[in-house]
């Protein structure tokens, strides 16, 4: 079964301009068809304003992955779910409740999940 264990977060960066959006990075290895691959990362960018809370409406975009043959609907929901499971009113890293505009920069988050593929 292929799998992602994401290792670290670095909630990084707010531009404001026309396109408001919050860069974070993610770090994680894959295994896909029984071949590993480490040392991976990719962006995940928000939308200033989004409802972060709710699943369906949560506007977020993703990176591929850059590896071959990666789900990348799934791959996405992983993603989705490890960044809102540190930072968030359910988050174990920063919670964050009944904000609207809480603005914070390079924070690092070292938390392994695992999620299947």
């Amino acid at each position: 079964m292929d799998f992602v264990v994401f290792n670290k977060c670095i909630q990084d960066l707010q531009e404001l301009g026309t396109d408001e959006f919050m860069t974070s990075r993610l770090f994680f290895d894959l295994e896909v068809k029984g071949k590993k691959y480490e040392n991976q990362e990719c962006t995940i960018k928000q939308t200033v304003g989004s409802n972060f809370e709710g699943d369906s409406s949560f506007e977020v975009y993703v990176d591929f992955p850059k590896v071959w043959g990666v789900d990348y609907e799934k791959f996405q929901s992983a993603a989705k779910s490890y960044f809102r499971g540190l930072v968030g009113s359910s988050g174990t890293g920063i919670r964050v409740m009944n904000s609207h505009s809480t603005r914070m920069y390079n924070n690092t988050f070292a938390v392994k999940r695992r999620y299947d593929l």
